[in-house]
Order: structure tokens, then C-alpha cells, then sequence
């Protein structure tokens, strides 16, 4: 990620800042609102889901409030290069399955 701004390193902490708006934003996704761009070749109850342009304007709000313009740029051009056909920035998603008893209804 470092490289990706135009030719300028982004530091440790920008890049730490960045990633952790993103999982602010992603707590707030409702899971159903994610469109699947891939499963896992290694684990069924695993498929990867793409941020939509209402996350990633969420994730940029975000960004406003905490970097300069310029960096706020950087991170966008840096989301909408990686965030389709790629892993960099697809959202992991876990099925969970839970198995229970029956209950009597007597």
C-alpha cells in the first residue's frame, strides 16, 4: 500500500489509520447488501464480497475527518483500483452454521 501514491510513501501510521476506517466501515455493512465476487478454494463457508460506492463514500467521509485532501484522494484512487477482481480489498465473508436440538412442543 505504501507505493501505490503516487510515486510517495504513505506513512506506517496513515496506512494503520486507513485500514482501521475501513473496518469501522465494514462493521456497518449489512452482510446482504454485499455482492459475492468469489469463494474460497479452500474453505466453503468462505466467499469474498466487494464494498459498493455506498461504503466506499462512507469509508472517504471517514477519511475527511482524520487526513489531508490529497491523502484522502490517494485512498480512493488506492480502493477503486483494488476493490474489484481483486483480494486486496474484498470483504471477508463467514458463513456461520449452527446446528440445535429440536425443542418438544408437548
Amino acid at each position: 500500500m505504501k507505493h501505490h501514491f503516487d510515486g510517495a510513501q504513505f506513512a506506517d501510521e496513515k496506512i494503520d489509520g486507513s485500514i482501521s476506517l475501513v473496518r469501522e466501515v465494514v462493521t456497518e455493512i449489512e452482510p446482504s447488501s454485499l455482492r459475492v465476487s468469489g469463494y474460497s478454494a479452500t474453505d466453503s463457508n468462505v466467499a469474498y464480497g466487494l464494498l459498493g460506492e455506498t461504503e466506499v463514500d462512507a469509508l472517504m467521509a471517514k477519511c475527511a475527518v482524520q487526513f489531508e485532501d490529497a491523502d484522502v484522494e490517494s485512498i480512493r484512487r488506492f480502493m477503486e483500483a483494488h476493490r474489484e477482481n481483486s483480494t486486496v480489498m474484498a470483504v471477508l465473508m463467514r458463513r456461520h452454521v449452527a446446528i440445535e436440538q429440536p425443542r418438544n412442543s408437548y
